[in-house]
């Protein structure tokens, strides 16, 4: 019992659960004198009352010293997230503006597509965006723009059935009433579902982000990257990007950038992504997407004799493409689902051999073209960024191994940008 009673005092002394106490009552008060001034508050304005009630409790209670490097992070997040923020805000602007429309349809057969879209949509919204964020990986900063961009859409929708849910039914009337129902709610969860999930063929921050090691503390201050970071991190992307030299061409809109501050999603530079936009990619691409994440923690060591702690997330999506990789078999039996304690050491056998195969290649590859990255990692980290032809500059005088892996097949000209059709799912 005592052990209990302790366990509970400690929760009761968080600082989660001390804001918490004071948030709770604030923001039933916000939601009183909202029905006071005569406006029904609706599902998002409860949620976006209830985040601010929070961030209210939360800075009462910090010291003078923490106000004040909130403060400072805070004016920090908005000069380098501009864009983002803006996005956001307008976002939440739309779904505030048409959550406040928002009527129920006297018709029975549209209040009922309505019911199933407010449902069904709800679940899309908050299911959706996280199962797409756990496939693909990137900066959480994109799991929270796609949630309010399917919020806005729900509540756009949500109002388009009110206003004009009797007009659509009467122009297909002459359909069953059941499957009109079904067909019209599949459509709009469809469209919150697309509009959550919309995502280009390749995400400029998914693939090579290098992170901050800091706390999540000391993340909140943003602060900026030592003249060592930058060394280090013009390294890893530089490595990252030598290996791109095996496409034959540049992805449209192609950079490498090293970050003057760690920003919300931590990462202190990146490299831009590439996807062929096809379903089923095959084993020569899975093998090099494969080099190219174990590339930048190579060109660290390359470049320095060492590596920082900055490639979790490199090692995370290498580990996931190489459990795909060889669940297929390619080098001998792999267990998708091991149930056993010789099955997991087959497994792990199997992954360490894996890596380390590519790592030998990858210093075979960088040795034999030391010029080249050493001129490239050394213009990034003078530059702060560099685009597809500056890049192509330096890739255009790669040499490779024999058994360097090339997605594409052989080429004789390096290209700065991809012909359409060449690499792409069109």
């Amino acid at each position: 019992m005592k052990v209990l009673m302790s366990w509970f005092g400690n929760i009761l002394r968080h600082p989660s659960a001390r804001s918490l106490s004071f948030a709770i009552p604030l923001s039933f008060g916000f939601v009183l004198i909202m029905r006071w001034l005569g406006y029904e508050p609706n599902f998002l304005i409860g949620f976006l009352t209830s985040v601010v009630a929070y961030r209210i409790a939360y800075w009462i209670f910090l010291t003078p010293v923490a106000r004040k490097q909130l403060f400072v992070s805070g004016v920090a997040l908005f000069k380098d997230n501009v864009v983002l923020l803006v996005k956001i805000s307008v976002f939440v602007a739309v779904s505030a503006f048409f959550f406040g429309l928002n009527e129920t349809s006297s018709d029975p057969t549209v209040a009922q597509i309505q019911h199933l879209v407010k449902v069904f949509g709800l679940f899309v919204v908050f299911t959706f965006p996280v199962i797409f964020f756990i496939a693909n990986g990137g900066a959480i900063t994109s799991l929270f723009l796609m949630t309010v961009r399917g919020l806005a859409a729900y509540s756009f929708v949500l109002w388009l059935i009110g206003q004009y849910g009797v007009v659509v039914k009467s122009w297909i009337i002459s359909h069953p009433n059941e499957s009109a129902i079904y067909i019209v709610s599949f459509l709009f969860v469809w469209f919150i579902s697309r509009f959550s999930t919309r995502s280009g063929s390749y995400n400029h921050q998914s693939f090579s982000g290098h992170y901050a090691s800091a706390t999540l503390a000391d993340a909140r201050t943003f602060p900026k990257p030592t003249e060592r970071d930058s060394k280090y991190i013009a390294a890893h992307e530089a490595g990252h990007a030598l290996v791109y030299a095996a496409l034959g061409c540049l992805p449209p809109g192609f950079e490498l950038v090293i970050k003057d501050r760690a920003g919300l999603d931590g990462t202190l530079g990146f490299t831009s992504s590439f996807s062929t936009g096809h379903l089923l990619n095959g084993k020569s691409f899975s093998e090099w997407r494969m080099l190219v994440l174990l590339a930048g923690q190579v060109g660290e060591s390359f470049a320095y004799g060492e590596n920082t702690l900055g490639s979790l997330n490199d090692h995370q999506k290498w580990l996931d493409s190489a459990h795909i990789y060889l669940s297929n078999h390619i080098n001998g039996i792999y267990y998708p689902d091991p149930k056993i304690r010789f099955e997991q050491e087959s497994n792990e056998a199997k992954l360490d051999n894996l890596q380390r195969k590519q790592r030998v290649l990858l210093e075979s590859y960088f040795s034999l073209n030391a010029d080249v990255f050493d001129n490239l990692h050394r213009t990034l980290l003078e530059k702060r960024s560099l685009r597809n032809e500056e890049i192509s500059k330096f890739l255009r005088q790669v040499r490779f191994p024999d058994d360097f892996p090339l997605p594409f097949g052989a080429f004789d000209d390096f290209k700065s940008v991809c012909p359409k059709g060449y690499c792409f799912g069109d």
